[in-house]
């Protein structure tokens, strides 16, 4: 079952590769691949999964005592099969195996969302592997116990006289000698090199399972922090120079409230276009920074924020705050909290490592909703469920969901009165999760993208009033972004995955900050979550700005810089821009593209390997890696 399963996936992956596997074989794109010819490709896959997994399974599960073999070769074989047929999806919904790390996250996503689980994961698909491995399980089971119940008659010791285990070894090696057999054959007949296609898919899951994030040059060992800075703004063109300008300080004393859309990007957010004048918009954009070509570092939540609150990218994430363990590491509410904040982050639930994270970067109220026992419900009800049954029936699971972000809501506008009683400031994050893709409600998923935006601004706007009761509106600095776009098939079966695209980096960018502004400040130069902390802390005055992370604040990014769009771990690709080019790197096809003006990659963009371009986005890469290495070794080893 699971050298089966193995060969289903390569048939899987050739279905995916054909962009890369026809133009390498010099086949016309319209070219339909014959089903010898795919065989071919499965000879890695046939060896491994019909000979080398029984060969070990054997060894192995042979020097185990009888009675504990059966239920050790069940549970290994259940395990292999269920990672394989995890990996496979994953696969299909974002087009790149995974870590054991997002397999983990992705299992802890499941269970703490387990009223809507079902939108995320095939358990269908999966319940119908499992209930066919048990038929055949049954089927080898009941056969073996006629077989004993039999041996006593005339038929069963004629049974035994005919099935020795010769022959029995020869009844099961002959279909699988004649597979792989066949498969050799085609694979001599037929054309197949493709070294993306060609390896086992068994062996590419298990390399994925097991890579490591931090795999760059070390290049950085003695480096200090604001070492790694400058070296970072060197090697991305990004200026270090200190803005002395009328913006610098213009904020100073200020609030400050960071609002992240969930799964919220540019287009169904757009605030160039009908997002101006969504709920809370329309009374901040008169006042306010507007991002026109604002990305996302990451379409993974945990990252996202990890860069908004950092200012750096988030590349060994999980192991600097698995290493830190709670301790201080610079960020923008790190330095706010050593300005005398009250910092907070609210958010309905936890996941990976959040708590390590908030904490490390100086949030002193870390409230999550689902470990809360107070009323969801505020003083106009539960705001969230009944805004969306105006257009909508939310379902019973959905409307659950829509109360955890109602109870952060009122949790966060207690924490500003609180604040503004006793006569302090606040940093506070809001994080809420009822517009998580994949998008609910009925309609079309542009239909339901606007629905879930204007639910997220009607929340905002909610928070707009608290800040107004408390006299505190033109007193705070409000940044409202998305954490990142849609980056997964379930998501919108139109994205093309493992793939860049806008549809997934680029997310709505609004810093309102009245004392600064008197009209609305378009930025049409590339930011990104990196910038976030920078931008405000300059705002503030505090000379953090340009000690803090990667970034430098938005009104002085330059269209030279590089700007990375981080997705390999997730998605099977990275992209980065810089001078108006969007340049893409995708490892699983070994392939380099570049597009001018926009990042919408087709396979016309692709690069010839000895293309300059395509070499200086092979070095782009090692210098991140060793970068971000440097990063988070200096961190682990100083804070």
């Amino acid at each position: 079952m699971v050298g089966s399963a193995g060969i289903y996936a390569k048939l899987q992956l050739l279905s995916k590769l054909r962009d890369v596997i026809l133009p390498e074989l010099r086949l016309p794109a319209n070219y339909e691949i014959p089903i010898l010819h795919r065989i071919a490709f499965l000879y890695p896959d046939a060896l491994v999964g019909l000979i080398l997994i029984p060969l070990m399974a054997v060894l192995i599960f042979g020097a185990i005592p009888k009675t504990l073999r059966l239920v050790c070769a069940a549970t290994v074989a259940s395990g292999l099969f269920l990672l394989i047929f995890y990996q496979v999806h994953a696969h299909w919904i974002v087009g790149q195996y995974v870590s054991f790390a997002y397999i983990v996250e992705s299992y802890r996503f499941l269970v703490s969302n387990w009223a809507t689980a079902n939108f995320y994961f095939p358990f269908k698909d999966l319940l119908r592997a499992v209930a066919v491995g048990i038929l055949l399980t049954s089927i080898l089971a009941v056969g073996n116990r006629l077989t004993r119940l039999g041996a006593s008659g005339a038929f069963g010791r004629w049974l035994i006289r005919v099935c020795t285990p010769r022959r029995l070894a020869v009844f099961v090696a002959l279909p699988v000698l004649i597979i792989v057999g066949t498969a050799f054959k085609c694979r001599w007949t037929y054309p197949t090199d493709v070294p993306e296609a060609n390896g086992s898919t068994v062996k590419m899951m298990w390399e994925a399972v097991f890579a490591s994030e931090l795999n760059g040059e070390e290049r950085y060992p003695n480096y200090s922090y604001q070492q790694m800075v400058e070296e970072s703004r060197s090697i991305t063109a990004t200026k270090s120079s200190q803005d002395n300008g009328p913006l610098q300080g213009s904020m100073k004393g200020a609030n400050v409230l960071i609002f992240v859309v969930e799964t919220g990007p540019s287009r169904y957010f757009d605030l160039a276009g009908d997002g101006r004048n969504y709920p809370g918009v329309s009374e901040l954009i008169g006042h306010s920074f507007v991002g026109l070509s604002h990305y996302s570092t990451y379409p993974y939540t945990c990252n996202a924020v990890f860069s908004i609150m950092s200012g750096l990218y988030p590349l060994g994430r999980r192991h600097l705050l698995g290493e830190l363990n709670g301790r201080a590491m610079p960020g923008l509410l790190t330095s706010l909290k050593k300005s005398g904040y009250a910092t907070g982050v609210f958010s309905p639930a936890l996941l990976d490592l959040d708590e390590l994270m908030y904490k490390s970067f100086g949030a002193e109220t870390i409230y999550i909703a689902t470990r809360e026992n107070d009323i969801a419900a505020g003083k106009d009800g539960d705001t969230y469920a009944a805004e969306w049954r105006k257009t909508q029936t939310a379902t019973v699971d959905f409307t659950g969901i829509l109360s955890r972000d109602d109870k952060v809501l009122n949790a966060l506008q207690r924490h500003i009165r609180q604040t503004a009683a006793e006569g302090k400031r606040f940093a506070d994050i809001i994080l809420p999760q009822s517009s998580h893709g994949i998008w609910q409600g009925s309609g079309s998923v542009p239909e339901r993208g606007r629905r879930l935006m204007q639910l997220q601004a009607v929340a905002l706007s909610r928070v707009i009033e608290t800040l107004r009761e408390t006299g505190q509106l033109d007193n705070t600095i409000i940044v409202l972004t998305g954490d990142h776009g849609v980056r997964a098939h379930y998501e919108d079966p139109s994205l093309r995955v493992g793939w860049a695209t806008s549809y997934t980096f680029q997310v709505p960018m609004l810093i309102y900050a009245p004392k600064a502004l008197q009209q609305t400040m378009p930025i049409t130069t590339p930011t990104s979550h990196i910038d976030i902390a920078s931008t405000v802390l300059a705002l503030l005055g505090n000379q953090d700005a340009f000690t803090v992370g990667q970034g430098v604040p938005i009104w002085m990014a330059s269209p030279e810089r590089r700007l990375y769009l981080l997705c390999r771990g997730y998605g099977g690709f990275d992209a980065y821009e810089q001078g108006g080019t969007y340049f893409m790197q995708r490892p699983l096809v070994s392939r380099n593209y570049a597009r001018s003006g926009n990042m919408e990659f087709d396979d016309p963009d692709v690069l010839n390997p000895s293309d300059p371009r395509s070499l200086a986005i092979d070095r782009a890469y090692v210098e991140y890696k060793a970068l971000q290495k440097g990063f988070v070794e200096t961190l682990v080893k100083n804070y």
